[in-house]
């Protein structure tokens, strides 16, 4: 049992004294088609000999580096023109790898193996190759808010999260994958005040993460009055922040780009006639005009990690007359009361002119008309006409 002990000791001190004893992986993200550099140090010394593969089933030459310049004639030919050392720095102790346009096919893990006159040393690098999560689209219709993201790697993870805190209803999210890239959306179906409460999604996918808040509310102005329409979500400070109003979701209003110095207010035609500024908070002000428009106008402000939109629904109302309702009510009473009765006076002169003056049996000879043909109202032409045939 010594025996074992002590060989295991000097397999330990030997692979320590030599420096193949590697520590953990360093774990490097690299963003699809960018430039990322893999780290590997050494203890200075001359004779500095450098190889960088791949650890596959079938280790890959990445780059060679000996007799002081570079040999890639057995590089693999998916590294050819994309690998590079710090030749200035080698002497130092730094043998890190620059590794440029980034592929899926990158992903791994990578040895560093140097061999100077001080002896051997390696170590390995784990590369993930990511597509930070971009843009978030969050909207509501009626009772369901939806929360959508795409071109994402790795697979990402979405979940729901309101302000004030609320037991939600979630969909189970979609996860689809087109070419190595993949795309998350999921909804949420709930009876709350969508006018008292903010909606969150946020989408995660390895070290990347980004939120999207979603906030609405109705406001009702006066036609022909000035109206200010805040940004809701907004913070005190919107340094690094970019912001867009937009109308009806389809219509820009204005750009406000604050990651810029001096930062400048982009107004878009025909709103240069109707806005009037917008506040340091980020609401919008639009001066009293003609052209006032109702509808949906969205604050979006977004910076590297959040996302909050705002949606208000304005509406224009015209300033009802002075006076209490009190005073009005009797005042249409009367003239209601009033139309009515000359409509019936006028009803009744109507049917008075339009009666004849005779029965249907008087002729132009003025025979005498029977009184069975004829009312009391007819009774004195009935008298005269008797009185014109008597021979007195």
């Amino acid at each position: 049992m010594s025996r074992v002990k002590c060989a295991v000791c000097l397999v330990a001190v030997t692979l320590l004294w030599t420096g193949i004893l590697a520590a953990e992986d360093v774990q490097v993200s690299c963003r699809l088609q960018d430039s990322c550099v893999l780290p590997c140090t050494f203890e200075p010394g001359e004779g500095e000999t450098i190889y960088w593969t791949q650890q596959l089933s079938v280790d890959i030459d990445v780059h060679s580096f000996y007799n002081d310049r570079d040999q890639l004639d057995n590089q693999d030919q998916r590294y050819q023109g994309r690998t590079s050392l710090y030749k200035d720095q080698i002497s130092g102790g730094n043998a890190s790898l620059q590794l440029t346009a980034v592929t899926f096919q990158d992903q791994g893990r990578y040895k560093c193996y140097i061999d100077t006159i001080l002896g051997p040393t390696e170590s390995f690098i784990q590369l993930e190759v990511q597509v930070p999560v971009g843009k978030i689209d969050i909207q509501q219709v009626g009772n369901t808010t939806t929360c959508s993201s795409k071109g994402i790697y790795p697979q990402p993870v979405l979940t729901w999260s309101t302000d004030p805190p609320h037991n939600l209803t979630k969909q189970k999210p979609t996860i689809q994958q087109d070419q190595e890239l993949f795309s998350i959306s999921s909804s949420l179906v709930t009876s709350l005040n969508v006018n008292k409460t903010a909606f969150s999604c946020t989408v995660t996918a390895g070290k990347s993460r980004r939120t999207a808040t979603l906030s609405q509310q109705a406001t009702v102005s006066e036609v022909n009055t000035d109206v200010s329409i805040p940004c809701r979500g907004s913070t005190s400070d919107l340094t690094g922040f970019r912001l867009t109003w937009s109308f009806n979701h389809r219509e820009t209003i204005l750009m406000h780009n604050f990651t810029e110095t001096p930062s400048k207010v982009q107004i878009q035609e025909p709103w240069r006639q109707l806005v009037q500024n917008m506040s340091e908070s980020g609401s919008l002000e639009l001066q009293a005009s003609s052209l006032q428009r109702e509808g949906i106008y969205t604050c979006e402000l977004s910076d590297a990690k959040q996302t909050h939109i705002s949606n208000t629904f304005l509406k224009f109302e015209t300033k009802q007359v002075t006076g209490e309702p009190g005073y009005l009510v009797p005042v249409i009473i009367t003239v209601i009361v009033l139309a009515l009765a000359s409509l019936v006076i006028f009803i009744i002169m109507t049917k008075c002119k339009g009666k004849p003056s005779g029965g249907a049996g008087e002729s132009t000879r003025g025979v005498g008309v029977p009184l069975s043909h004829v009312g009391n109202g007819n009774r004195r032409d009935q008298r005269l006409s008797t009185e014109e045939n008597s021979p007195y």
